[in-house]
């Protein structure tokens, strides 16, 4: 089935879902349930009942081929692995409502962003379980987008119709030389989140 045509989907029903397209048939196989960690309860027979986590949003890794993101209504989000359908690699606290989009950065491989309807935006290193950075666009956030052209630049659409571009590096200084390509913009976001970092070990 490698070369056959196929897709993910996510649901509130909590699976992530892989389909095939083989022939004129679609295929489907789960890949992961979302269950709720520290939710399992016995009923009156003795049966584990799990509470499934309801999922929104996902992203994959775009060099990391296993590796996968996905947000939930509970305002979590998962870091997941295609390779174990059984257990959730990490798992972040992330808003206080559901995570309507999540998104990996395009130049930095650590890097992911999330937006939730608790009116925020956080850039995240996923390999810290706190954000790096949080924006607040007083409305809800119903999705984000990375910019092409730099690792530091991403747009935000808010539900009261208002789309933000913002930037989380300051800007280059007038008449200053402009240096382009992934290797400068990988640099660039590495300086940042090491600044960052370096104010968090010192609180």
């Amino acid at each position: 089935m490698d070369h056959n045509l196929n897709f993910f989907s996510v649901s509130s029903d909590g699976r992530i879902v892989s389909w095939t397209l083989v022939k004129s048939e679609l295929v489907h196989t789960d890949v992961i349930k979302l269950k709720v960690e520290g939710s399992t309860t016995e009923d009156l027979e003795g049966l584990q009942i799990h509470t499934v986590g309801c999922g929104t949003a996902f992203d994959f890794h775009r060099e990391i081929d296993y590796l996968f993101l996905v947000g939930t209504e509970e305002g979590k989000i998962y870091k997941c692995s295609k390779s174990y359908s059984s257990q959730f690699l990490d798992t972040y606290d992330a808003h206080n409502m559901a995570v309507d989009a999540v998104s990996w950065n395009p130049y930095h491989t650590k890097v992911f962003m999330s937006c939730s309807s608790d009116w925020t935006v956080k850039i995240w290193d996923h390999t810290i379980k706190t954000p790096m950075f949080i924006y607040d666009l007083n409305s809800a956030v119903g999705d984000v987008a990375w910019a092409p052209y730099s690792s530091t630049v991403f747009a935000a659409v808010t539900t009261n119709g208002k789309s933000s571009l913002l930037c989380t590096s300051p800007q280059e200084k007038k008449g200053q030389e402009v240096q382009k390509g992934p290797a400068v913009e990988i640099a660039k976001l590495d300086k940042l989140l090491n600044l960052v970092r370096e104010v968090k070990t010192k609180t």
